[in-house]
């Protein structure tokens, strides 16, 4: 945990940059972002998603959209499809739609076999403010596998 808030202290310049122009870093320096992450990504793996959370709001990383990704119920015995994956993007899936350059940022789970259908059902499906606030809740405590990121420019439709 010292090692990721040494990584903070590295992009605090930033972080004053961006709280100025707009809250939110920049492409540019969301990729130098990202990059240290790779660079320690054993001080990543074994952390929490929670820490994640709260190191994405420190450094001022824009989190618009975000999406799971499951296990494949053809290879299970019994059929079922389990998380694996969070999934976090710096834009809203319109912008993405639109063409606009974003990230797409994403955490393998080391987690126990947890269901995609109970996982989806316990999710609320009011509004994505609260969704997104479940999703955060519901994998603030999984532990982190791995750790990759995309930067993209292509739209989701054609």
């Amino acid at each position: 945990m010292k090692k990721i808030f040494i990584i903070l202290s590295l992009f605090t310049a930033l972080q004053l940059q961006a709280q100025e122009q707009n809250n939110y870093m920049t492409n540019n320096e969301i990729q130098s972002f990202l990059d240290s992450m790779i660079v320690h990504k054993d001080q990543i793996v074994g952390k929490k998603m929670g820490d994640i959370y709260n190191l994405f709001d420190l450094a001022r990383v824009p989190l618009r959209h975000f999406s799971y990704k499951g296990t494949s119920c053809w290879i299970d015995p019994d059929g079922n499809s389990y998380l694996e994956s969070a999934i976090l993007f710096t834009e809203t899936l319109e912008d993405m739609d639109e063409g606009k350059e974003y990230f797409d940022i994403r955490f393998d789970l080391d987690i126990p076999k947890l269901e995609m259908r109970e996982f989806e059902d316990s999710m609320p499906s009011n509004t994505w403010e609260i969704f997104w606030i479940s999703f955060k809740q519901r994998t603030q405590d999984m532990e982190i596998k791995d750790f990759s990121y995309q930067r993209l420019i292509l739209p989701l439709h054609n």
